[in-house]
C-alpha cells in the first residue's frame, strides 16, 4: 500500500461511519398533527419511525413539557394516558396503537406544540423526537337574531343572525365581519 492509498482509505471508511450512523438505527420520518381544529373536534397525531433493528422500549406523546400518552409495547396494557392541566383534549386509547394516537373534544388549551418521543430498548435506550403545532380556533357561538348591517330592524320574514365571539376564542377574523346571510334577495337585470 502506498501513501497515495491510505488518504483514500481512511476517506472511504470515514463515509461509511458516517452513513452508517445516519441511516442505520432508530429515527423519526414524519410527525403529523390535524391543524387547525375547531374547539371540540378531533384528529390523529401521527409519528412515523423506523427501527432498523432496535426494539422499541417507549413512544410518548407530549403537549409543551406535559406527557399525556405512552405506548410500551412490552407492557400490558401497552397504552396509557396521563392528565394535564386544564383537560386540552381526550385520547381515544382503544383507536389509539404506537406512534398514532386519536385525539378528540380539544379545547383552546390543546393549541402548542406536540412532540413524539421514540426511545429503543436498553442498553442505550438511544431516543429521538421531533415536533408539530397544532392551532385550536373558538367557534363563534350564535347570540341573538339582528339585522345585517345596512338593514331594517322590522321586515317580515327575515332572520339575519349576528355571531358574538367567546372572549377568549382565537379568530382569523374581527367581530364586525362575522355575519351569517339566511337569504339573498336578487333583482333581475333589464
Amino acid at each position: 500500500m502506498d501513501a497515495v492509498d491510505v488518504p483514500r482509505i481512511l476517506l472511504f471508511l470515514l463515509v461509511l461511519n458516517i452513513k452508517n450512523d445516519v441511516i442505520v438505527g432508530l429515527h423519526i420520518t414524519k410527525v403529523r398533527v390535524p391543524t387547525p381544529l375547531a374547539v371540540g373536534e378531533g384528529g390523529w397525531l401521527e409519528c412515523e419511525f423506523v427501527d432498523e433493528g432496535e426494539s422499541i422500549y417507549a413512544l410518548k406523546w407530549y403537549l409543551g413539557l406535559d406527557e399525556f400518552y405512552r405506548w410500551t409495547p412490552a407492557e400490558n396494557p401497552p397504552v396509557k394516558t396521563f392528565p394535564v392541566k386544564g383537560d386540552p383534549l381526550t385520547v381515544d386509547i382503544a383507536a389509539s396503537n404506537r406512534g398514532k394516537v386519536k385525539i378528540h373534544d380539544v379545547t383552546l388549551g390543546a393549541s402548542g406544540v406536540f412532540r413524539c418521543e421514540v426511545s429503543a430498548e436498553a442498553p442505550d435506550f438511544h431516543t429521538e423526537s421531533d415536533v408539530a403545532t397544532m392551532t385550536v380556533v373558538g367557534r363563534p357561538e350564535l347570540v341573538d337574531y339582528l339585522p345585517a348591517p345596512g338593514r331594517p330592524r322590522d321586515r317580515s320574514g327575515d332572520r339575519d343572525t349576528r355571531s358574538a365571539l367567546s372572549s377568549t376564542a382565537k379568530t382569523a377574523a374581527p367581530r364586525q365581519h362575522l355575519h351569517q346571510v339566511h337569504s339573498i334577495h336578487l333583482q333581475p337585470l333589464l
